[in-house]
């Protein structure tokens, strides 16, 4: 197998997509108008990736020409590069919003030519190591210059521009041009335009509903302290599965079938963010060698219902939440989940351009929990509030909400195997 400059400016640009899309925002930035929330609509961490979401759908759609595509993928990644120098802003929101939008459709664009399976799986492969590799990596610096037990505890250190997340975004414009110029991305393969109306529907509404889940939920949590209840439960999260599903079935043949793995690995990678850090940039290249891994067996054994019942056995690890026994979750984060991910994702491909920019950026607008117990405590844990379940019963519930959702993704696909490849 010949590893190109286009394989190589893929797995570049979907680490920075990944990187981007979940990079932390501060949350002084959301505003509260009549005590709805509104603020979230606009200023939130989540708004950026649901930009990020349309604008990259309307490329991927819309854009035919090498030259264009490869053009929106260098401007997103000067978009990307504002970020870096400035640091968080509610400008920059929006800038790391329409860079990764552009970034994402020109390279998904990009990915439709002959060798368009193993382009989607470079690109693949690097949303998702970014996705799974941002939390630790933002903990990782953070703990070069503070010490862990302290950072929570102390202000923010002046921003000072990061020259090495410059350096990267430089390097992957650069490949990207030398593989168009040296033709590795020849004419697209892919149907014409006018069979791309369902994916362009999808990519637009799936997620706008992600942002009006995500409200909603802020919505939630601001109304404690307004009366009696200082705990509540949010189970409306579960409520996209089944769009998501509708949605993959309404797409043409098996095209549907990678945004089915998408939202496996989303429902499968709860509190993943959280799950673990690291002081060591060696143990950071674990989970990219696992991403790496479970790409090239996903191409070798494009069986998308392997990676699903891995991705199930991680989300029901999520039962053990107490020590001794969370390391057991923390082992299932950091050692399956990555390789599991990119194998289901990659399995599911190739898939038409607009589906895959839905799917790749599913997991930052999506950033809603399927269900989540919130309340205000000082001292103590939660304590029962006006939800009629009882604890343990609640905690059956969050538990079994990931897994039933990963295994509805798994037999939806199993139905999607049925119909004709695209």
């Amino acid at each position: 197998m010949t590893i190109r400059a286009a394989h190589v400016g893929m797995v570049l640009g979907g680490f920075a997509v990944g990187v981007a899309s979940t990079s932390p925002m501060p949350t002084e930035y959301a505003f509260v108008i009549v005590g709805s929330r509104v603020g979230t609509l606009f200023t939130s961490g989540v708004v950026g990736a649901v930009l990020g979401a349309l604008v990259a759908v309307v490329v991927a759609t819309r854009l035919r020409a090498r030259l264009g595509l490869a053009m929106s993928a260098v401007s997103g990644l000067t978009l990307l590069a504002i970020g870096p120098v400035v640091g968080s802003s509610p400008f920059v929101l929006y800038t790391n919003g329409i860079g990764v939008g552009l970034l994402l459709g020109g390279l998904a664009g990009l990915s439709g030519a002959s060798d368009r399976a193993r382009l989607q799986t470079a690109l693949a492969a690097g949303v998702v190591g970014g996705l799974l590799l941002a939390g630790p990596l933002d903990q990782y610096r953070h703990s070069t210059a503070v010490p862990r037990r302290y950072a929570d505890y102390l202000p923010e250190p002046p921003h000072n521009t990061d020259l090495l997340a410059l350096a990267f975004l430089a390097v992957t414009a650069i490949v990207v041009m030398v593989a168009l110029q040296s033709g590795d991305f020849d004419a697209s393969s892919e149907s014409s335009p006018d069979r791309r109306t369902r994916p362009l529907v999808v990519g637009l509404v799936l997620p706008v509903l992600g942002l009006l889940l995500y409200w909603q939920l802020v919505r939630a949590i601001d109304a404690l302290g307004t009366g009696p209840a200082v705990q509540d439960r949010w189970i409306l999260g579960v409520a996209l599965v089944p769009v998501v599903i509708a949605a993959a079935v309404w797409l043409e043949n098996r095209t549907g079938t990678v945004l089915l793995a998408a939202t496996a690995f989303i429902a499968a990678s709860e509190g993943a963010q959280t799950a673990w850090f690291t002081d060591s940039w060696l143990w950071l290249l674990v989970p990219a060698a696992l991403v790496a891994l479970g790409a090239a067996l996903g191409r070798v054994l494009p069986q998308p219902l392997f990676g699903i019942a891995a991705l199930a056995l991680v989300a029901v690890s999520a039962v053990f939440d107490t020590a001794p026994w969370d390391n057991v979750y923390t082992g299932a984060v950091v050692l399956l989940l990555p390789a599991a991910a990119a194998f289901t994702l990659t399995a599911s491909l190739p898939s038409s351009a607009p589906v895959v920019t839905t799917s790749l950026a599913g997991p930052a607008a999506f950033a809603i929990p399927l269900t989540a117990d919130f309340g205000w405590t000082a001292y103590a844990p939660l304590k029962g509030g006006d939800s009629a379940l009882e604890p343990s019963a609640w905690d059956g519930m969050s538990t079994a909400a990931p897994v039933v959702a990963v295994v509805a993704c798994g037999l939806a696909i199993a139905y999607l195997q049925r119909r004709p490849a695209p």
